[in-house]
């Protein structure tokens, strides 16, 4: 399982939302969990400044460098032969 959660995230605040997650997959007996912050990114992993949804419009639709290098490698490391 690939969790990823934005640093600058307002909606689903990473410090207040990881920690209980990582326990729950911990007691359902997950072997292979990856969890992730990207320090920078907002909601929709966007390089961000202050990650309010009244800055996703000028931001741009790209996403954040390192949340595609995280994604990319998980898969790769799994299902690329």
């Amino acid at each position: 399982m690939l969790a990823v959660f934005g640093g600058l995230d307002t909606q689903v605040d990473a410090a207040q939302n990881r920690p209980p997650l990582e326990a729950a997959l911990r007691r359902a007996g997950n072997r292979d969990v990856t969890v992730a912050t990207v320090e920078t990114a907002n909601h929709l992993f966007q390089e961000a400044r202050s990650g309010s949804p009244d800055e996703y419009a000028i931001l741009g639709p790209g996403l954040h460098d390192e949340f595609l290098d995280i994604v990319t490698s998980w898969i790769t490391t799994r299902f690329v032969r």
